[in-house]
């Protein structure tokens, strides 16, 4: 399966089936959704089994750039649906690798909750593992991000400003704030 690439076409199949969607959102035919649904609950189902059962295959998959396509397929599919039962194991599955895939969900979570197509009120009480496993690191990481906007508000020297943003580099988290500037 790696070495055929298939772990980047069933990740290119959700991806694409998002860009449908959202390029057609109103004058999508009924059963060209359904096709793309179908399609998005058949290659999460396959990416949560290959993670769950390949190790190489889990880290092709986070290589891959998974995590965002699966959440996005996890929040738009309708918490009920099989499609985002499979997703959120597949995401389960692919976050208890490391803190980066943590964060990977995290982003790719504030970024699909403000889309139009969201679909997700109420996931972290439909998917309990989920929540469980990413909420010490958010709170980890919103902690850190007061902290670090705090110090900028009482106005640290600059190279320990740039210090601290080093750290965060080094953690993997992505800057909360802009340059500051002069």
């Amino acid at each position: 399966i790696l070495q055929a690439g298939g772990v980047k076409q069933l990740v290119a199949l959700l991806v694409r089936g998002h860009a449908a969607s959202d390029a057609h959102r109103r004058r999508l035919p009924p059963d060209i959704k359904q096709q793309l649904d179908k399609s998005a609950e058949e290659a999460s189902n396959a990416l949560w089994q290959l993670a769950a059962k390949a190790p190489s295959c889990n880290a092709a998959i986070r290589k891959a750039n998974a995590i965002g396509p699966l959440v996005e397929t996890l929040l738009r599919s309708g918490l009920g649906s099989s499609t985002a039962q499979f997703a959120a194991k597949a995401v389960v599955e692919l976050v208890q690798a490391d803190e980066a895939a943590k964060m990977a969900a995290l982003d790719a979570i504030a970024a699909v909750s403000s889309k139009e197509a969201f679909d997700g009120h109420g996931w972290s009480l439909s998917f309990p593992l989920l929540r469980h496993l990413l909420q010490p690191l958010e709170a980890i990481s919103r902690g850190f991000h007061q902290k670090l906007h705090l110090t900028i508000q009482v106005d640290l020297p600059l190279p320990v400003i740039e210090r601290i943003r080093g750290l965060q580099a080094d953690a993997g988290h992505k800057p909360a704030f802009e340059q500051r500037k002069g």
